[in-house]
């Protein structure tokens, strides 16, 4: 079991690789953006915030595809993820139904 501290750490270097990301968006860089966000992935693969930054950039990129797989991928760990599910539909994918409440 991990110790609190150790979740703290690890839940801050997830917002500094995220922040990073984006701002290498920013910057005209998303090739060094979709590394760092696939790096997280490769650490966290559960945080749907990382896999819907990752479909957000590949939507930006032209990679419909892969923008509709990343966006399915952030609904599967988090079907109430209002922004992945508004974005999943503006690509034009069909999201889950919302779970019951």
């Amino acid at each position: 079991m991990t110790s609190k501290k150790a979740r703290q750490r690890d839940r801050r270097a997830n917002e500094r690789l995220r922040a990073q990301a984006q701002e290498e968006l920013r910057a005209g860089r998303p090739d060094r953006a979709r590394r760092l966000l696939e790096r997280a992935i490769a650490r966290h693969p559960a945080n749907a915030r990382f896999w819907f930054d990752l479909g957000r950039l590949e939507a930006g990129e032209g990679d419909h595809g892969a923008a509709l797989r990343a966006l399915e991928r952030a609904l599967e760990l988090s079907p109430t993820y209002t922004r992945a599910r508004r974005a999943l539909v503006d690509l034009g994918g069909t999201p889950p139904p919302p779970p019951p409440q």
